[in-house]
C-alpha cells in the first residue's frame, strides 16, 4: 500500500448533487464499487516566479559585490487534487470529499462543509465510559494557556 501522510477528509452537508459542493469544471468520473460514484479533479498550480530579490541571501551576497552578481529565477509547480464520493445508502446519499496536496479545498464550497464531523468520529473511536470531556472553543487563542493540558481526557 502506498503510504502518504497527508489528506483531508470532509463530510459534506445534505446536497442534491456534486454540482451543489464542487468548485470548478474538468472533473474526471470515477466508479468506486456498487453504490459509490466519485469525480476526482487533478491539477499542477505553478507559484509565482522568482529571482534574486526574493532570495535575502543572496541580496546580501549581491550587494557587497561590484562586478559579478548572480541571477537566480526559478518557479515551482506542485499537484493538488480532489476527490468528491457519493454513498447510496437506504436513505439519503452520504457526500464526502478528500483532498490532496495545497489548497485543494479549495475546489469544494466552504460552507457546505461538515466541520465537527472529525470530532465526532475522534469521539466514536474513545470508550464511551472513559470519555469525560470535549473542549471544542478556539483553540489558537488558547492553546498557550493550555501548552501541556489534554483538550481530551480518557480515564
Amino acid at each position: 500500500m502506498t503510504d502518504f501522510k497527508r489528506v483531508t477528509l470532509y463530510k459534506i452537508k445534505a446536497v442534491s448533487g456534486f454540482e451543489d459542493f464542487l468548485i470548478g469544471s474538468t472533473f474526471d468520473e470515477i466508479k468506486i464499487d456498487t453504490g459509490v460514484t466519485g469525480f476526482i479533479k487533478y491539477e499542477e498550480i505553478r507559484s509565482k516566479d522568482k529571482n534574486e530579490d526574493d532570495v535575502p541571501w543572496l541580496v546580501f551576497l549581491n550587494s557587497g559585490l561590484s562586478k559579478k552578481k548572480y541571477e537566480f529565477k526559478s518557479r515551482n509547480k506542485f499537484p493538488r487534487a480532489v476527490m468528491a464520493m457519493r454513498i447510496e445508502t437506504e436513505k439519503d446519499p452520504l457526500y464526502f470529499a478528500a483532498t490532496f496536496g495545497q489548497h485543494a479545498d479549495s475546489y469544494i464550497e466552504k460552507d457546505k462543509i461538515v466541520y465537527d464531523f472529525g470530532i465526532r468520529v475522534g469521539m466514536n473511536i474513545c470508550h464511551d465510559g472513559g470519555l469525560r470531556r470535549v473542549q471544542t472553543t478556539g483553540h489558537e487563542a488558547i492553546a498557550s494557556k493550555l501548552k501541556d493540558r489534554p483538550v481530551l481526557e480518557l480515564r
